[in-house]
């Protein structure tokens, strides 16, 4: 029996499809990434919840709130694996650079070489 997706799992799948580049290879990635952004919006709509302060005051004076720290390393993370999937600006460019490449065949090349030399 399948597993069902999440809303973030559909998100992804959907951006991909409608960019091309969906594949069912990549559904592990795009688990990790959901579950990923899944623990973020949870995580964030806490923070907002509780007054969303960015400090945390100790015996020895104030540091980043541990939630902040969360949050920053989980945005990393998750642009990370978007820039893996081809979700980003960048990924985007990279990905349409190489479809304007010229498809050259190695094997092809080296044939017209032995017959011109």
């Amino acid at each position: 029996m399948a597993k069902r997706m999440t809303k973030n799992e559909k998100r992804l799948k959907k951006y991909m499809e409608s960019m091309g580049i969906w594949k069912d290879e990549y559904r592990i990635t795009v688990e990790i990434c959901a579950g990923l952004m899944d623990q973020y919006d949870i995580i964030n709509t806490a923070w907002i919840a509780s007054g969303m302060n960015p400090v945390e005051y100790t015996e020895t004076g104030s540091k980043k709130s541990g939630v902040v720290t969360t949050l920053e390393s989980l945005r990393k993370d998750i642009l990370a694996y978007q820039k893996e999937l081809g979700l980003t600006p960048m990924s985007i460019k990279r990905l349409d650079a190489q479809e304007n490449l010229p498809q050259s065949n190695v094997l092809a090349e080296a044939l017209r070489k032995l017959d011109a030399g």
